[in-house]
């Protein structure tokens, strides 16, 4: 699906969404990064098509994300100690080459940072990096915890 919008001149971009410390059992964190997440794409939306309850889906933003954890690669006992336990985000994000988003989307994302961090400022941070080639890569990375 990437692969063939890509084909089609969507553009595509890597998305890490970091969090501040959120409280509760695992499964309540998850599904208030879930709900972050819906609502950064909503808020994201609206942006790209002046109205997205009636577009057609082959005119919308895509966004597909998974949780993932970081990985202990050598000595446990002197990894860094992370915030919700290095939960965090990945996404891939395909935006249509028609689009009325002004500039580029590094840039929109930058600009409207306190906007994204939501009214409880619960996103910590949200990276996007565009995507230049091997996308097959890039999906790799995003979906590796669901792989492992």
């Amino acid at each position: 699906m990437i692969a063939d919008r890509l084909d089609d001149g969507w553009s595509a971009y890597l998305v890490t969404l970091t969090f501040q410390h959120l409280v509760g059992p695992r499964h309540v964190v998850l599904a208030r990064m879930r709900d972050e997440v819906q609502r950064i794409y909503s808020t994201l939306v609206t942006y790209v098509h002046r109205r997205p309850r009636t577009a057609p889906t082959d005119e919308l933003p895509v966004l597909i994300g998974v949780a993932d954890l970081p990985v202990t690669k050598r000595d446990k006992a002197k990894s860094p100690s992370y915030c919700n336990g290095g939960l965090h985000f990945h996404a891939i994000l395909v935006l249509p080459p028609c689009s009325r988003l002004k500039g580029s989307v590094v840039n929109h994302f930058t600009s409207n940072a306190d906007r994204y961090a939501g009214p409880n400022g619960f996103v910590a941070n949200v990276h996007v990096a565009p995507v230049t080639h091997d996308i097959h890569r890039v999906t790799d990375y995003v979906f590796k915890s669901v792989i492992r």
